[in-house]
């Protein structure tokens, strides 16, 4: 899975949040990935991206998104179709 700077969009405290939300056999299969990111003001930011089950989560909205039953059911037909393609 190759990512882009435009996959790390939460910051550290919300990256966090998002993982003390999940139980402990959720926990065991995220990966939390960091990336300092450098604006066109030369700015250098630290942002977070989570890769949980092959899914890259961005930010706190996607993973409520995700943690809805309809968005569950979504990833998991995405997931098929990967790999049936």
């Amino acid at each position: 899975m190759q990512l882009t700077a435009n996959d790390y969009k939460m910051t550290r405290a919300t990256a966090e949040r998002v993982i003390l939300e999940t139980n402990e056999a959720e926990r065991g299969s995220i990966v939390f990935r960091k990336a300092t990111i450098t604006t066109r003001a030369g700015r250098r930011l630290e942002r977070y991206c989570l890769v949980f089950d092959g899914h890259v989560i961005r930010s706190a909205q996607e993973w409520r998104r995700f943690r809805s039953p309809a968005g569950f059911t979504s990833a998991l037909i995405s997931k098929l179709h990967e790999v049936t393609a």
